[in-house]
């Protein structure tokens, strides 16, 4: 159920209308396939993540007990929370690092939840631990070890060569 740049827009913008406009291009059995899974996807709790480069390095924050596992700043979406709050205060709370741009760049099922990643155009601030990790700037091959490695893979592959003007471009949409 991966989601293009496209529709992951279309999902932080108008929830409820993506469905229509993304199956009207779509051929019968795959609409209707793709109607069901939209179907699934409403009906999970949402979470979000924050994929935010410097140069060659992504920012990562270790999970749990586990110092060495190392993901995106993210998590659950609050009650009456919109998804660009959630990323905005995980990122936050996680990092203490401020997003002055987020745009939705990739959405999927993982782990029982439907998450939308974001990608912070720039940001203010200084990293800094918190109850929920470390964070630290690292190879981008780190995220695809860790636990949620082939969810950080497919959003990499999916928005592999789009440019961030181009996501500010059908953010404006």
């Amino acid at each position: 159920m991966k989601k293009t740049l496209t529709e992951a827009i279309a999902v932080y913008q108008r929830p409820g209308v993506r469905a229509k406009e993304t199956n009207s291009s779509l051929a019968g059995d795959e609409a209707a396939e793709n109607d069901e899974l939209d179907q699934e996807a409403e009906s999970l709790p949402k979470a979000v993540a924050v994929f935010v480069s410097k140069g060659d390095k992504v920012l990562a924050v270790s999970r749990g007990r586990d110092s060495s596992d190392l993901n995106m700043p993210g998590g659950n979406v609050e009650p009456g929370e919109e998804l660009h709050e959630a990323a905005e205060r995980e990122l936050w709370e996680e990092t203490g690092i401020r997003a002055n741009e987020l745009f939705p760049i990739y959405s999927d099922v993982n782990g029982g939840h439907f998450v939308t990643v974001f990608k912070a155009g720039s940001y203010s601030g200084e990293l800094k631990p918190s109850k929920e990790g470390v964070p630290s700037w690292e190879d981008p091959s780190v995220l695809s070890n860790s636990s949620f490695g082939s969810y950080f893979d497919d959003m990499l592959k999916s928005v592999k060569g789009i440019a961030l003007s181009e996501s500010r471009r059908l953010a404006r949409k």
